[in-house]
């Protein structure tokens, strides 16, 4: 996706910024930020592609990161405003809640909500489609409370898409979201966690083992992702291939389904689609998990199929419940010959967080 050149540039901003050990020890993420975030993970509207835990922001003073996850998808053959209001639609199907919406010449912001205020269920999502030549690119970003937030802000109530500028409307522009500074007073006694140098762990190498073992990776002449371990309080990325495959000029649900068919030993565990913005599928590797894969076919591609595989940060979290994802039988993605009009949402994403502090104990 295009858009990922942006997400890029800002990775290596906040890469120039790590090692910053003089923050609060309690803005590091804890278990409750990784319970919260698993919430917008496993969403099926987020779906995110890249997966994060709230945490400290680093080169901040005293400052906090909501984001859970962030979407990238591209749009073809609609404009800002018919993209975003296919997402809030899917979005609204999956228990979100459109709160207000802002439309410009060439780019249109809509946020939504999903539980309330509670501080355990509550998250917001902003979404931003920018219009460029024949393209829309849309990004979806969802936050949860930090751990250390002692209240939720109410963004205000639900709202149609037809009373805001997503249907002609003009009143109940978007919000904003709650910003960076926690909710509450960090516990001045909390350390700054640092990760342990003991290197990649036994789990850890018959992952990668198995991944360099797999038909369909070995396939594709990528060399199995080097581990990352850098010490410290410095931010730790997964281990971590990508590239793109061209299985011939076909439809982008047909190229999908034919590399989905080609990986013998991974399960999908969801599929999005339509005809609009192609189609995503995640699968998981079967064995020494978790390991996970993601599909993109974009239209009017050529068939392309982008793809990344992602491993468990080295020393991180258990993401066990990935391989609890039940596998999706029959997907209508996979098996229709036509992308659908209106999207098609099916199963349960699965991912693993992309990069990460050393967490709190």
């Amino acid at each position: 996706m295009r858009a990922r050149t942006a997400a890029a540039a800002a990775l290596v901003g906040s890469l120039l910024l790590t090692g910053c050990s003089d923050l609060p020890g309690d803005l590091y993420a804890d278990q409750v930020d990784l319970t919260r975030a698993q919430a917008v993970w496993s969403d099926p509207w987020v779906a995110p592609g890249d997966l994060s835990v709230p945490e400290a922001a680093y080169g901040s003073d005293g400052q906090v990161d909501r984001t859970a996850g962030v979407r990238e998808t591209t749009y073809v053959g609609v404009d800002a405003v018919a993209a975003t209001a296919q997402e809030v639609g899917v979005a609204e199907q999956h228990d979100w809640s459109l709160v207000g919406a802002t439309c410009d010449a060439d780019e249109v912001t809509a946020v939504l909500t999903r539980g309330g205020t509670d501080l355990d269920s509550a998250a917001v999502a902003e979404v931003t489609a920018e219009a460029d030549d024949d393209l829309v690119d849309v990004v979806v970003t969802a936050e949860v409370p930090h751990h250390v937030d002692e209240d939720w802000p109410d963004l205000g109530p639900a709202v149609t898409a037809a009373d805001t500028c997503l249907g002609g409307g003009t009143d109940h522009p978007a919000p904003d979201l709650p910003g960076d500074g926690p909710r509450g007073d960090a516990d001045g006694d909390v350390d700054a966690p640092s990760w342990s140098d003991d290197g990649p762990s036994t789990d850890d190498e018959a992952r990668l083992s198995a991944l360099g073992d797999d038909a369909w990776f070995a396939s594709l002449d990528t060399p199995v992702p080097d581990a990352d371990t850098p010490d410290g309080d410095r931010q730790r990325h997964a281990p971590e291939a990508r590239g793109t495959l061209s299985p011939g000029p076909r439809q982008p649900l047909a190229a999908l389904a034919a590399v989905v068919d080609s990986m013998t030993g991974w399960r999908p565990t969801y599929a999005a689609c339509s005809r609009s913005a192609g189609g995503v599928v995640t699968l998981r590797l079967d064995g020494d998990g978790p390991v996970v894969a993601r599909l993109e076919a974009v239209p009017g591609d050529a068939g392309a199929v982008s793809w990344t595989v992602t491993l468990p940060v080295v020393g991180g979290p258990d993401q066990a419940w990935v391989d609890q994802v039940a596998p999706l039988a029959d997907a209508t993605c996979l098996t229709t010959a036509t992308a659908p009009r209106q999207p098609v949402v099916e199963g349960v994403p699965v991912g693993l967080i992309g990069a990460l502090q050393p967490l709190q104990e």
